[in-house]
């Protein structure tokens, strides 16, 4: 099995998505991350656009991202 990371990346509305800090640029700074300092590692990403943080109830990819946690799928986090 090969070592792989998770990049999770959220906004909470689509507004800021559009004129903030977007999804987008989030994942590339996430992703030029693993390339320069995690080599021989894969990634996967893992998006909530337009969800509010305030609990995990609303957010299916922090859910998804647990559940991988729980489940060995990946030995580290990136946010």
């Amino acid at each position: 099995m090969s070592k792989k990371i998770a990049l999770y990346s959220r906004v909470s509305t689509s507004e800021q998505s559009e004129r903030g800090y977007s999804i987008h640029e989030q994942e590339q700074v996430l992703i030029k991350e693993v390339v320069k300092n995690y080599p021989g590692y894969d990634y996967d990403t893992y998006i909530d656009s337009g969800i509010s943080g305030k609990s995990i109830e609303g957010r299916p990819a922090m859910k998804r991202l647990l559940n991988d946690v729980k489940n060995n799928k990946i030995e580290m986090v990136l946010s």
